[in-house]
């Protein structure tokens, strides 16, 4: 990388996007919303402690005083977040409790062919299945969901995915916002019903040209607020919707800084 820290972080905070000075709440989302504001607390999911990815049907409160049903990775959506640090071996075991055949991919990971989720190794209902290899790839923001063969879209859809993030010392060597101010965000669109159930019916339409919903959740929260300090941010965002592409701003439209991908650190800021 041919960019010092000082560089790095300098160019970094010429911007005041990813800086939440003065703000006590930062909206996060502009679909229509399910309920009024000030709306609900973003949801944070929790890190993977380690053990195993057991995937499974649940109800959860998605929208104040409804239950809503969803497929749930260790009984949330999205799953924990796994982080791993490069050099580390990353072991699994997923276990499906879903009623139906499963596999989950680990999308920008670069594993093993064998442990990688291709539709081919999907495992039948109530079995499990360990996943086992070495992260040697550098600081990225990557994440898993299901990869069943024509079940990807719809498991996919009711919440079977969560982040995958590597940790580098290089990239710790750059001082970059961390703990509470390094904030995982995973936008989804979906359709809901009058009684707040996900409603997966796509049409031909839908088939050919991708399925839309018009209600939008960010870490499985609707209409999603978050309390910040003052100082630097840094937001991960992920795209987790089937169809959707966004075009990401501030509500001020302030500007702010892109320094990194699912494939690392860029050499600069931009």
């Amino acid at each position: 990388m041919k960019t010092n820290r000082r560089q790095f972080i300098g160019r970094t905070a010429q911007s005041a996007a990813i800086v939440a000075a003065g703000m006590q709440f930062l909206p996060l989302t502009r679909l229509r919303a399910q309920s009024a504001r000030p709306g609900n607390p973003l949801r944070l999911p929790a890190d993977w402690s380690g053990d195993s990815l057991t995937v499974a049907r649940a109800n959860l409160a998605i929208w104040p005083g409804y239950s809503t049903a969803v497929s749930a990775i260790n009984g949330g959506v999205p799953g924990p977040t796994i982080r791993v640090r490069r050099g580390e071996e990353f072991a699994a075991r997923v276990q499906n409790n879903l009623g139906e055949p499963l596999v989950l991919h680990w999308h920008g990971v670069l594993a093993p062919e064998r442990m990688d989720g291709h539709p081919r190794d999907q495992v039948a209902a109530g079995q499990s299945y360990q996943v086992r290899f070495p992260v040697r790839q550098r600081a990225s923001t990557c994440w898993y969901h299901a990869h069943t063969d024509q079940l990807t879209a719809e498991q996919a859809y009711a919440g079977v995915a969560g982040f995958f993030i590597i940790e580098d010392p290089a990239e710790a060597a750059f001082g970059l916002p961390s703990s509470s101010h390094d904030v995982p965000l995973v936008f989804t669109d979906k359709r809901v019903s009058a009684s707040r159930q996900l409603v997966y019916a796509p049409s031909m339409m839908d088939v050919m040209s991708g399925y839309l919903g018009d209600v939008m959740l960010v870490n499985g929260t609707p209409d999603a607020w978050l309390s910040v300090d003052r100082g630097l941010y840094r937001l991960r965002l992920l795209n987790g919707s089937n169809a959707r592409i966004y075009k990401v701003g501030l509500s001020d439209g302030r500007p702010f800084h892109l320094i990194g991908t699912d494939g690392g650190l860029l050499a600069a800021p931009v």
